[in-house]
C-alpha cells in the first residue's frame, strides 16, 4: 500500500500540473518539519503590496478520493486564477494558496506562517468542502471579525450577486473540532475565515452536528447531514459533487446540409426532411468555447402552414470551471409559416 506521504506528493504534483496547464504562474514552497514534509503551491496575481490569500488544500485523508474535501475547492481557485490572470486586480495582490498537509493538523499552512512575511496580508479565506450545497457559509466569524474589511467585503460581494443573509449565505460563529488553513494565520493576528458550500435543506441538522459537541463528531457517516455524509470516507468521490448549471448560454452556429421535400401544391399535405452539420461558438457566463453540431429533422406542411420536429446534437468545449467537453441534445417542436 502506498505511503500517505507518497500519495500526498502525487496529489501535489497533479495540482501543480493542472495550474501550469491553465497558464498560471506557480511558485513551489517545500517544507520539512519534525512532523513531516510536503509542498505548498502559490499563484500570485496583482500588483500588491496588500495581499489577500484565498486558500485550499490539495491533500486528502488516507483512503478517501477527496473530491469534496478538497479537490472541489482546488478546482474553484484554479478557475478563479484563470479569470484573474485575464483581468488582474488593481491595488491588491490575490495569492491563491494550495497547501499540503491540511489533514495533518494544517501542517503546510503552519510551516508557511512560521517563515512568511505576514505584514502585507489583509486576510485569509480558506475554501473547504465547496462541492456540495446551494448556499454559502462563512465560518469562524466572531463579532469583532464581522466588522473587519475582510468580512464586510465578502458580505457586499455576495449580496451584489443576489445572495441573501440567513437564506443563501450565512455568517457562522467559530466551529469546534473542525478547522482549516486560515487558522494558523488567525493565530498570528491575520483576519481569517473558512468558506464552505452547504445544502439549504440540511442547515438545521448541520448546526446540530457541528455545534453538538462530541456526540455529533462520533456520529457514523451515514447518519450525518450532507456534506458530511461522505466526509473523510472512501465515498468522497466526484460523483457526489453537485453539477454546475450552465445558464445564459447562446450558441452561434453555421453549417450546411441537405433538404428533401415532396411538398404538394395548394393546400395538399406535404412532408420534408433535412440533415445538416457544422461548427459554432458558445458564449455563457462561464466564458466562451467552440462546438460542433449535427441536426436532423422533418415536418409536415399544408399551404403556408407547417409543423416541424428536429433533434440537434452539440459537442461543446468550455475551459471553465475546468477544461471540459459536454453534449447537448435539444429537441425542438415548432409551428412554421412560409411565404
Amino acid at each position: 500500500m502506498p505511503k500517505v506521504v507518497d500519495i500526498e506528493q502525487r496529489r501535489a504534483q497533479l495540482t501543480e500540473a493542472l495550474l501550469l496547464a491553465a497558464g498560471l504562474p506557480v511558485a513551489r514552497h517545500p517544507y520539512r518539519t519534525v512532523e513531516g514534509g510536503g509542498v505548498n503551491l502559490f499563484v500570485d496575481i496583482g500588483p500588491g503590496p496588500r495581499t489577500l490569500v484565498l486558500a485550499s488544500h490539495h491533500d486528502a485523508v488516507p483512503g478517501s478520493p477527496g473530491a469534496n474535501d478538497n479537490a472541489a475547492s482546488v478546482g474553484i481557485l484554479r478557475a478563479l486564477g484563470v479569470r484573474l490572470l485575464a483581468d488582474p486586480p488593481r491595488g491588491l495582490r490575490i495569492r491563491l494558496g494550495f497547501f499540503g498537509g491540511e489533514e495533518r493538523a494544517m501542517l503546510g499552512s503552519r510551516a508557511y506562517v512560521r517563515r512568511a512575511d505576514l505584514d502585507p496580508l489583509v486576510g485569509v479565506v480558506s475554501l473547504e468542502l465547496c462541492g456540495i450545497g446551494d448556499s454559502l457559509a462563512l465560518w469562524d466569524v466572531t463579532p469583532a471579525l464581522e466588522a473587519t474589511p475582510l468580512v464586510r467585503a465578502f458580505v457586499a460581494g455576495v449580496e451584489a450577486l443576489g445572495y441573501r443573509r440567513d437564506e443563501t449565505y450565512h455568517l457562522a460563529e467559530p466551529v469546534p473540532f473542525f478547522g482549516s488553513d486560515h487558522r494558523p494565520f488567525a493565530d498570528r493576528g491575520v483576519p481569517g475565515v473558512g468558506l464552505t458550500a452547504v445544502p439549504r435543506a440540511s442547515l438545521e441538522p448541520l448546526r446540530a452536528f457541528i455545534y453538538g459537541g462530541v456526540r455529533g463528531i462520533l456520529m457514523p457517516p451515514a447518519r450525518r447531514p450532507p456534506p458530511f455524509t461522505t466526509y473523510h470516507t472512501s465515498g468522497d468521490g466526484p460523483g457526489t459533487l453537485d453539477a454546475y448549471e450552465l445558464t445564459d448560454a447562446i450558441a452561434y452556429d453555421i453549417g450546411a446540409g441537405v433538404f428533401v421535400s415532396d411538398r404538394s401544391p395548394g393546400w395538399g399535405i406535404g412532408s420534408y426532411a433535412f440533415l445538416l452539420g457544422g461548427v459554432g461558438r458558445l458564449t455563457s457566463e462561464l466564458g466562451g468555447g467552440g462546438r460542433y453540431f449535427a441536426e436532423g429533422g422533418g415536418g409536415l406542411q399544408s399551404g403556408p402552414f407547417g409543423f416541424e420536429l428536429s433533434v440537434k446534437f452539440g459537442w461543446n468545449h468550455l475551459r471553465e470551471p475546468v477544461d471540459h467537453h459536454f453534449l447537448t441534445v435539444p429537441i425542438n417542436m415548432r409551428a412554421t409559416v412560409s411565404f
